[in-house]
């Protein structure tokens, strides 16, 4: 017989009238059925059909009222030995212990079941440690990145030039409007060091930055233009928009980069 033929013949979970009983309620009642091998299978039912019964007797963690459940034809209850190593189960409510650490879980998986593998456990361990460092590590540069240098590029700012001695120059419409910059232009078009125009007309710290004004009249005598370069309030949704956009793409390239790399290793 071959070994596909035999793999065939055997039997992953079998019950024969398997029964389940809390106080006067069958939870799980008269359950027949038999599971081949190498096979995949859902198990599915209304809240409250013995689906979760089902799997705890299967697995040994509780006591059937009638009949048992075998896997690979051995009792979960009896021959522990024989079948928890072979079987993987989580459960549905807090299948962890808050309180213990990560060695504790691998101690008690390490004696939980007789075919650990403590190098492969450290290796996992270490490899997923290292990847949810980059991966929160290449989050947080994505975001600072966009949020401190892409956002003011996103959408064009708006740019007011203006002689400070003859107009006081624009007031933004919110003061939660993003100010990029705010300052002085030389004659070609160029900002000029604040402290720069401070020294020459207010070497006494008195700035007055009402129109007329003689800091004014200084300013206006070196040629010097008033600008301000802004992002009105109203445009943040757009650039929530444009952001989470940007997110939505580098995250779909990720994950093909991963289904690549997972393939890649496979095959």
């Amino acid at each position: 017989m071959s070994a596909d033929a035999m793999a065939a013949e055997t039997v992953a979970l079998e019950t024969t009238g398997l029964g389940k009983r809390f106080g006067h309620h069958w939870a799980l009642s008269d359950c027949s059925f038999a599971l081949p091998a190498w096979r995949i299978a859902a198990l599915v039912g209304p809240n409250g059909a013995g689906k979760t019964t089902l799997l705890q007797l299967a697995v040994g963690l509780l006591r059937p009222t009638t009949c048992e459940a075998r896997v690979f034809g051995h009792a979960p209850l009896s021959e522990p030995l024989a079948t928890l190593p072979r079987v993987g189960f989580v459960a549905q409510d807090h299948p962890l212990y808050r309180g213990f650490s990560v060695a504790d879980l691998l101690t008690m998986g390490r004696k939980l079941n007789p075919r650990w593998d403590q190098p492969a456990a450290g290796t996992l361990l270490r490899r997923t440690v290292a990847a949810m460092f980059a991966t929160l590590a290449g989050y947080a540069g994505v975001t600072l990145g966009i949020v401190l240098y892409a956002r003011q590029h996103l959408l064009p700012p708006l740019t007011a030039t203006w002689n400070p001695y003859t107009s006081s120059g624009p007031t933004p419409a919110s003061n939660q409007d993003w100010i990029l910059y705010s300052g002085y232009l030389d004659a070609a078009g160029k900002q000029i060091d604040s402290v720069t125009v401070y020294s020459a007309c207010a070497p006494s710290g008195n700035m007055d930055m009402r129109p007329g004004s003689a800091f004014n009249a200084c300013v206006h005598a070196h040629g010097w233009l008033s600008t301000l370069v802004w992002q009105p309030a109203s445009r943040f949704w757009a650039f929530q928009g444009v952001e989470s956009a940007i997110f939505v793409a580098l995250a779909l390239g990720l994950l093909a980069l991963a289904l690549w790399w997972m393939r890649s290793r496979l095959s």
